[in-house]
């Protein structure tokens, strides 16, 4: 049986700011403890409940979902942006009780918002280093969205800070995944619709477009997190490699060709 997690996202407005706290160095730069699992206080659950689904997700899954768009005379809108990521309940039923925690530290004193650490062994050893947000040193990649090189596709969220800063950084993070899909997703149709007014001279075309995803994905790896105190931006880094990256496309081919068939 397989399980979905969550669907749709919308990266919008809310009350927070980015708070100049302290970060340990396994939040920040986590490809340097691979073998650590983050889990956030989330939606009303302690940490450790988020970190055993995204154990889940980030093992293995399936994304599905589409996005709508429309451009009038080269302006573009996102109409609609429906997707969610389904996993093995199996997998769940298996991580369920089999973390250790590591470590700690509190988000927010106000909304009590805070973020731990686990891994599967009780007996991983690391150094503790806290980080004041002035010490971080601002990435190379903060200015891109997405790009790739020969092994791996890499995608960078940015969420402004709304909303209380576990979802923040929750959405940032999946917002890396969207941006990295979105990027070698497939456009299946695009419909245009010309008016023209002879009277003004005015010629006027929208466009609608509809990008459909689909895919496996497994081992994604998030590898560093950047707070930008000065915009009050969220940053993630996340990356993929190109072999655990699947399309899974043939069937909505076959019923998208289907539907252009018809009589």
């Amino acid at each position: 049986m397989k399980k979905i997690i969550f669907a749709s996202i919308i990266w919008g407005a809310s009350l927070a700011s980015v708070f100049a706290i302290d970060y340990p160095a396994w939040f920040i730069y986590p490809q340097r403890y691979p073998k650590f699992i983050t889990g956030f206080s989330y939606k009303g659950n302690p940490p450790v409940t988020d970190a055993e689904v995204m154990y889940c997700v980030y093992k293995h899954c399936d994304v599905e979902g589409y996005i709508e768009t429309f451009s009038n005379n080269s302006l573009n809108y996102l109409k609609n942006v429906q997707y969610h990521y389904v996993y093995p309940e199996s997998d769940l039923k298996w991580i369920e009780d089999k973390l250790f925690y590591h470590d700690r530290f509190i988000l927010s004193v106000a909304s009590q918002d805070y973020v731990e650490t686990f891994s599967l062994s009780k007996d991983v050893e690391f150094e503790k280093i806290i980080l004041s947000p002035e010490s971080i040193p601002v990435p190379v990649w903060l200015q891109q969205t997405t790009w790739e090189d020969a092994g791996y596709y890499y995608g960078v969220g940015m969420v402004t800070s709304l909303g209380n800063p576990s979802e923040c950084w929750k959405n940032s993070e999946e917002q890396a995944i969207y941006n990295i899909l979105t990027s070698i997703s497939i456009k299946f149709f695009a419909l245009n619709r010309l008016v023209q007014d002879t009277k003004l001279h005015i010629d006027e075309l929208t466009t609608y477009t509809r990008t459909d995803l689909k895919f496996y994905l497994s081992s994604i790896q998030t590898m560093e997190r950047y707070p930008d105190l000065q915009h009050e931006l969220y940053y993630t880094l996340v990356r993929i490699h190109k072999t655990n990256v699947t399309p899974l496309l043939f069937d909505l081919e076959t019923k998208y060709d289907s539907l252009f068939q018809l009589k």
